[in-house]
C-alpha cells in the first residue's frame, strides 16, 4: 500500500491564513459612512448604544460580582420577571427614553429578550 499524503503543513497554513483575516477585519472595516464628521460618528455610536441599553445593562450585572450577587439576592426574594421588567423600565424613566421594538436575541444570558430603545 501507498502512503497518505501528509496535509498537516496545507492545514497550518490554511489556519494562519483564517487567523490573519480575522485579525485584519476585526482593525479595519471598509463600512465607514462617507464624509461623516466626527459629531456625527459620535452621535451614531451614542445612539446606537443607547438603543440597545437595556442589554448592556444587564451585561453589566453579570459581569460585576457585587452586581451578580445582589440580582440574584432580587430574584431569590422577588422573581426574575419581576426584577427583569423593574430594570428595564427604570432604565426607559431615567433615560427617558421611547420603546423602539424588541430584540429576541441580547448579548446576555440574563434575558431572552429586551425592548430597543430611542429618544
Amino acid at each position: 500500500m501507498g502512503s497518505r499524503p501528509d496535509y498537516s503543513q496545507s492545514v497550518l497554513d490554511l489556519a494562519n491564513l483564517a487567523a490573519d483575516l480575522a485579525t485584519k477585519n476585526r482593525f479595519h472595516t471598509d463600512r465607514r459612512e462617507p464624509d461623516m464628521t466626527a459629531s456625527e460618528y459620535a452621535e451614531k455610536v451614542v445612539l446606537d448604544f443607547m438603543r440597545n441599553i437595556t442589554d448592556h445593562v444587564f451585561l453589566n450585572i453579570q459581569s460585576n460580582e457585587g452586581l451578580m450577587r445582589e440580582y440574584q439576592t432580587q430574584v431569590n426574594e422577588n422573581s426574575l420577571m419581576e426584577v427583569n421588567t423593574a430594570i428595564g423600565r427604570k432604565v426607559k424613566e431615567l433615560f427617558k427614553l421611547e420603546n423602539d421594538g424588541v430584540c429576541d436575541k441580547p448579548k446576555s444570558w440574563l434575558i431572552k429578550d429586551f425592548t430597543y430603545h430611542r429618544k
